[in-house]
Parts: structure tokens; sequence; C-alpha cells
């Protein structure tokens, strides 16, 4: 499921039968921990009180852009997932690849879990959806609205945007938008045993309103092996192509 606006509920997925090993570690003695330094992106004037959300021009720009009929990009995703329960914190990682236009997409994602690797490609295209694991064949079957939960709520031009100013963000200097209320966001990425979703919306942008980067990051609750857990997110997508885009099927 390396989906478009819905690659936290893959890598959750993933995450959790590193989390239900080391519980099953933990039964027999063993005692398993790995610990994410970290990372602040925000500058010390950035971490003021935001100011309540305002019309600018960042933000009409950026809602332009993300309103487009064509809107279309390609990105690189990377993101860190932390699962924390009784006696346990587990690290997993993913980094991959992301197109999308038009409401379509194709994704290739790789997770690394206790030293091994796993890569899923996807491509969602009209009413069809293809998936393969680790360069198997690959399958075909109907799209379902899952398939892209969170996108539309993530790419929303009508969500509501603080401007929190300049920042230098990839050795760059571009506008800081954040998104004022999350709730639908943290619904749609919400399913299974998936509850309680917290997550942060950030948006980079250029002085034309076109998106350089985006950055979701949060907490959420799970179940594992009749354990509850908690699994942290930091999910940062570099934006590499904003034209040019093209999503085909693969068989």
């Amino acid at each position: 499921m390396s989906r478009l606006g819905s690659a936290t509920a893959f890598t959750a997925e993933a995450a959790l039968w590193v989390a239900g090993a080391a519980l099953i570690a933990g039964a027999v003695g063993m005692h398993w921990r790995v610990d994410v330094p970290a990372i602040n992106l925000l500058p010390a004037a950035s971490q003021q009180p935001p100011s309540p959300a305002a019309t600018t021009q960042p933000v009409l720009r950026l809602q332009a852009f993300l309103a487009k009929p064509t809107l279309q990009f390609k990105a690189k995703l990377d993101q860190t997932a932390t699962i924390s329960g009784p006696g346990i914190i587990a690290t997993v990682t993913s980094s991959g690849t992301v197109a999308y236009r038009s409401g379509d997409a194709s994704s290739s994602l790789t997770t690394t879990a206790l030293g091994v690797s796993t890569t899923e490609d996807q491509v969602m295209l009209g009413s069809v959806t293809y998936t393969r694991d680790n360069g198997a064949k690959w399958t075909k079957r109907n799209r379902v609205a899952g398939d892209t939960g969170g996108s539309a709520e993530m790419l929303s031009p009508t969500q509501p945007l603080i401007d929190k100013g300049l920042e230098t963000k990839n050795g760059v200097q571009l506008h800081r938008l954040e998104a004022a209320d999350t709730t639908d966001l943290d619904k749609a990425l919400a399913g299974g045993t998936r509850t309680g979703y917290q997550v942060s919306l950030v948006f980079w942008t250029t002085d034309n309103g076109t998106t350089a980067a985006i950055e979701v990051s949060g907490s959420y609750q799970d179940i594992v092996s009749e354990t509850p857990v908690t699994v942290t997110i930091d999910q940062n997508w570099t934006i590499t192509a904003t034209t040019g885009v093209t999503i085909t099927a693969p068989i």
C-alpha cells in the first residue's frame, strides 16, 4: 500500500510485525531498543505560538497551485516510524518515490526493519490499481477509495493554512505554510485498528506557490498481539518535478 497520502498507514502496517517481533522477544527475556535522534526543523523564530490563519499571498498561491485540474508532481519520500509499547521501542524506515497527476499516482517504497528490506510498487490509473512486491509479477484489481486514502485531504486547495514566513528548507529559502486544522486528514488516515491520529501538515513553497516540500508528522494508536502501541511518524516529501509527469499501466 505504498500509495499517495496513506504512506503513513503503509509504513505503520509494515512496522507492526516489527513491534510484534519485539514483543515476542521481550517475552523470552530479550531486550531490543533502537533510538531515533530528535530533529527540529524549525528555527527559533518559528517556534512562537501560531497566529490566526490569514489569507496571504503565499497561501493564495499555494491554494491556486493545488487547485489546478492538471496538478502533477514527482517526489522523493522518506519516513521514520517509531513504535512504542510495554517494554519496546522499535524503529522502521521507509524511502522511495511517488508520482501524481490529476488523481492518478504511482509509487515505489522500500521499508527496512530488523535489517530486512521490502519493496512495494503500486500504480493507480483510472479505475484500476496495480501492485507488486519485491519485483515480482504485477497483479491487477479494481481501484478502491482506500488506495488513495488521505490524498484528497492532504492536497485540498481549500484547507485553512497559516503563513509562518520564510524558512530555509533543503538549502533553499521557502515559505512555510502550516495546515490550521488536520481533522479531515486524521480521519482519512485512520482505519482498521489504527485510531487517534494526530498529525501536522506543513508545505514549503516557492514565491509563485509551487510546492517544494511537504511534511506529515504525528502519532496514532494501534493494537499488536493484543498489546496497545503508539506509532510516531515523520514523513517528508521532497518535490523533484511539477511538470512532465505521466502515469502509465505497468502491464
